[in-house]
């Protein structure tokens, strides 16, 4: 079965997330340059870019995002367009900072697989829930897309159906599954939750195992006495020359979900071609 990482990019008038998409794939191809890296995109890629990514995908049919400033509507589209049998899917303001190709072999006992806990930075899982109101107040279950796994199979195929029909009916779904608590704005993290609990299948898509998941740096989460407005603002972090991170003088490792835009600047970005 051919495996390979799914990265989606689709412009805001904000964010460039090429460049972040640029600088994933450049961590990815350091620790594993075998691994497969789609980019899945409907934004013309440079030149320059293009040589980063193995497979480049158009996203299909209608434009799900067209209303949305976050533009993750299409995201859901995903499955259906992937290249390939196994796919391991990352949000671009991610890197990847240390080899996980055993992450594959963990991963295939499932047939579709989210992470539903984080780490800080200093490698203490997250247990503070401010921005997980939503999940709490609604009892959906705490799934984050961040990063996740499938496999083409009956089964997912069933699943991203019933996500699609999640994200483009989400104000007849969010008034179903969150009276609690809503938010007006269709997050896939929301539309799944609804899914995995519409299936019941939590106990499929979830992991005990610690070391599948991310470190993930909104700033409200990081265990701080004092509130964070931006992490980058207010901890020290720098990328050495051999690539590796610290943060706060801590050395992350595994995947790290940097979040916010002014963290990949155009010098780390060089420095990530040059290595």
């Amino acid at each position: 079965m051919n495996r390979g990482f799914i990265l989606f990019v689709q412009q805001n008038e904000t964010c460039d997330y090429l460049k972040q998409a640029v600088a994933c794939s450049l961590s990815i191809k350091k620790f594993m340059p075998k691994e497969q890296i789609c980019l899945m995109t409907d934004i013309i890629v440079p030149e320059k870019y293009k040589k980063h990514f193995d497979h480049i995908q158009d996203i299909p049919g209608d434009d799900l995002a067209v209303d949305s400033d976050w533009k993750v509507n299409n995201r859901c589209k995903i499955y259906n367009s992937s290249p390939f049998d196994e796919s391991i899917v990352l949000d671009v303001d991610m890197l990847l900072l240390e080899n996980i190709e055993h992450w594959w072999k963990q991963l295939s006992n499932y047939e579709l697989f989210y992470t539903n806990k984080v780490k800080t930075y200093r490698d203490e899982w997250v247990t503070n829930d401010y921005y997980r109101k939503v999940f709490v107040d609604n009892d959906l279950p705490n799934v984050y897309c961040g990063f996740h796994y499938f496999k083409k199979c009956k089964n997912n195929d069933v699943f991203f159906k019933l996500l699609t029909d999640i994200v483009v009916n989400y104000e007849q779904y969010s008034k179903r599954f969150t009276k609690n608590r809503t938010q007006s704005w269709c997050s896939m993290d929301v539309a799944t939750a609804i899914a995995i609990k519409l299936l019941g299948i939590q106990h499929k898509v979830f992991s005990t195992q610690s070391n599948l998941t991310f470190t993930h740096m909104k700033p409200r989460i990081q265990n701080y006495q004092s509130q964070l407005k931006l992490w980058t603002e207010q901890i020290d972090y720098n990328l050495t020359p051999q690539n590796e991170l610290f943060v706060g003088n801590i050395k992350q490792k595994g995947i790290f979900h940097y979040v916010e835009d002014n963290f990949l600047t155009d010098k780390m970005l060089e420095q990530l071609q040059w290595r």
